[in-house]
């Protein structure tokens, strides 16, 4: 009688699985099932592996950006004080030098770091990227590579010993 009510779906009797798929199919269904969830927990485990590679790289690609910032930063000091140091009338180009976007430089800062008086120094760009206001002020608005250019000349005015150019990216004409 319970046979009938349940469809004769041979409920509760232990050799259900062996009489449907046979004992060798059925020990393969639980094998193949245990590898597919090994082939998932693996494929987790990869990508887990994968993302601290991308990480890792990421994390060493911008500490380079900072470093060539740093150092362009430095050069850019250092051409600014040569510049000074040789007032001969002598245009001096820079290697090109990376600039972040929102830097500014001013003629107060070139002054702190040359020992130059500030009105005596006139900033020029070639550039639509370099915002030069009043040949005071330098910004610029995208991260860029540029080749910097100055000149310092000697001058007759008790204020200013020599005026100085220092142009971005644009060459200066004798």
């Amino acid at each position: 009688m319970r046979n009938k009510i349940l469809g004769n779906r041979n409920v509760g009797n232990k050799n259900f699985g062996k009489k449907i798929l046979g004992e060798r199919n059925l020990r393969n269904f639980f094998l193949e099932n245990k590898a597919q969830a090994g082939a998932v927990f693996r494929l987790l485990i990869d990508a887990i592996i994968g993302l601290v590679i991308l990480l890792a790289i990421l994390s060493a690609l911008s500490y380079f950006e900072q470093q060539q910032l740093s150092l362009s930063t430095k050069e850019f000091e250092s051409f600014l004080v040569s510049i000074v140091n040789s007032p001969d009338g002598k245009i001096i180009e820079s290697p090109a030098l990376t600039f972040n976007k929102g830097t500014m430089y001013n003629t107060t800062s070139f002054e702190a770091l040359t020992q130059h008086p500030r009105d005596c120094f006139f900033i020029q760009s070639g550039l639509g990227s370099i915002k030069v206001t009043g040949e005071r002020i330098v910004e610029f608005s995208q991260r860029i590579q540029v080749t910097v250019y100055g000149q310092c000349e000697p001058s007759f005015s008790d204020e200013c010993p020599y005026f100085c150019i220092v142009s971005f990216g644009k060459k200066i004409i004798d």
